[in-house]
C-alpha cells in the first residue's frame, strides 16, 4: 500500500509541475477521453477478422481455414472457437479441428515491444494442449503437452491414406535454440500412445495388416541437432517392436537424416499370413522369426534396407 500511494503522490507532483492549475480539468478531462477510446477499441475491434487474415497468410494458398469466432478476454487471453483447416479445394474431414484455442502474450514481453514467448491451451479430439512458443529464430523455444489425444476422432487421415486410428495419444516437446540453425536445437521429446489401432491402412496404394498395440513409445534426446531416438518399443497384439536410432536434424525438415534400426518380432497370436509377409520385408533375420530393418536416408524419402 505505501509503495501505491508513493506511486500516486508522484504522479499527483508531476501533473501538478507540468499543469497550470487552471488547465489540469482539461488534461483530466483528456486523459479520461483517451482511456474511454481505448476500452471502445479493445471492445469494438474485429478480432475474427485480423485472426482469419493472420492465418491466410501464415498458412498460404495450400491450406483453407476457418474459425467460428474469436474473443478478448480481461487479461489478454485470445480465445479462438471451432478452429478448422483443410487443404484447399478437398472436402470431406478436416485435416486439422480445435475446439477452443486460447493465446495469452507475454506482458513482460509486451512491455519489450514483442508479444512472445505466447502461453497456448486448446481443447482438440478429447485431449488438450497446453505450452509456451517462441517462434523467433534468435530465441526459439516451445514446451508443449498433448495429453489424451483420441485418434478415433480424427479424420484428417483420409487425405492422406485410407483405414482408420484408434486409442489414445500424449506427446511432449521440447526444445531451445536457432530454429533456423538445426545443430543449435537441444531438447527432449517423448510419445506415449495406450490402445493403439492401426485398421484397413492404405499407404500408395500398399494395404497394411491391422495392427494393435497395448502400449506404444518413442523417446529421445536432442543435442546440437541431433535426435537420438532411445526408445522405440511397441507391445502388440500380432506383433511386437523395438527399435533404436538417431535424427540428423536439418532444414527443410524433410531432409534431415534418419538412421533406425526396428525389429520386428511375431507374437503367438500373429496371423500366418502376417508371419509370412514379415518374412518378405528387406532386413535381417531376427530372434524369434522375427526381422530386423534397416530404414535410412532423408526423412522425406527414407530407404527400407
Amino acid at each position: 500500500m505505501s509503495n501505491a500511494a508513493a506511486i500516486l503522490a508522484n504522479t499527483r507532483a508531476a501533473l501538478e509541475r507540468l499543469t497550470p492549475a487552471t488547465g489540469r480539468p482539461l488534461l483530466l478531462y483528456a486523459l479520461y477521453t483517451i482511456s474511454v477510446f481505448g476500452l471502445f477499441l479493445l471492445a469494438t475491434f474485429p478480432y475474427e477478422l485480423a485472426i482469419r487474415q493472420g492465418l491466410r497468410q501464415a498458412l498460404g494458398p495450400s491450406i483453407t481455414s476457418d474459425v467460428a469466432g474469436a474473443q478478448l478476454g480481461w487479461n489478454l487471453t485470445t480465445t479462438i472457437r471451432d478452429l478448422q483447416l483443410l487443404p484447399t479445394g478437398a472436402t470431406g474431414p478436416k485435416l486439422l479441428s480445435v475446439q477452443a484455442l486460447r493465446v495469452r502474450p507475454s506482458i513482460l514481453g509486451l512491455v519489450r515491444g514483442s508479444v512472445f514467448p505466447i502461453t497456448t491451451a486448446a481443447n482438440l479430439y478429447g485431449g488438450t494442449l497446453e505450452g509456451t512458443l517462441d517462434p523467433r529464430p534468435e530465441s526459439f523455444d516451445i514446451d508443449a503437452r498433448v495429453t489424451g489425444l483420441d485418434l478415433s476422432r480424427y479424420g484428417g487421415l483420409a487425405h492422406f491414406s485410407g483405414g482408420t486410428l484408434r486409442g489414445r495419444l500424449n506427446l511432449a516437446v521440447a526444445l531451445i535454440g536457432d530454429r533456423t540453425a538445426p545443430t543449435t536445437l537441444n531438447g527432449q521429446v517423448s510419445l506415449t500412445g495406450v490402445g493403439i489401432g492401426l485398421e484397413g491402412l492404405d499407404v500408395r496404394g500398399v494395404v497394411v495388416p491391422d495392427l494393435h498395440f497395448g502400449q506404444l513409445q518413442v523417446g529421445g534426446t536432442v543435442t546440437d541437432g541431433r535426435v537420438d531416438i532411445t526408445q522405440l518399443s511397441g507391445d502388440g497384439s500380432e506383433i511386437d517392436l523395438a527399435g533404436s536410432g538417431h535424427l540428423l536434424l536439418r532444414d527443410p525438415l524433410n531432409t534431415s537424416l534418419l538412421n533406425l534400426q526396428v525389429t520386428l518380432t511375431p507374437t503367438t497370436a500373429t496371423p500366418q499370413g502376417l508371419r509370412m509377409a514379415i518374412k518378405l520385408i528387406p532386413g535381417e533375420e531376427g530372434p524369434d522369426d522375427g526381422r530386423i530393418l534397416q530404414i535410412s536416408g532423408p526423412l522425406g524419402a527414407p530407404q527400407l534396407r
